[in-house]
């Protein structure tokens, strides 16, 4: 099985096989009601918030740097 990188999620949108999540809170909430995408039900709005933002932050950016291709990006909501 080929797992494919997080590196750069933030610019694979929409999310899922068939583009139904638009975002990657759609994917962590409304798209994964039984935990088929992860375990998140138990977390809180915030939490999400927080892991969604965690997932565009990562990059292959120049690693030397501390900064990422697009960081400015990253703190999209």
């Amino acid at each position: 099985m080929d797992t494919p990188t997080l590196k750069g999620l933030w610019e694979s949108g929409p999310y899922l096989h068939d583009g139904s999540a638009p975002t990657l809170e759609a994917v962590l909430g409304q798209a994964n009601p039984q935990d088929r995408h992860g375990r998140t039900s138990q977390l809180s709005g915030e939490e999400k918030r927080q892991l969604a933002a965690f997932l565009r932050q990562l990059d292959d950016g120049d690693a030397g740097s501390g900064l990422g291709r697009n960081r400015a990006r990253a703190r999209l909501p």
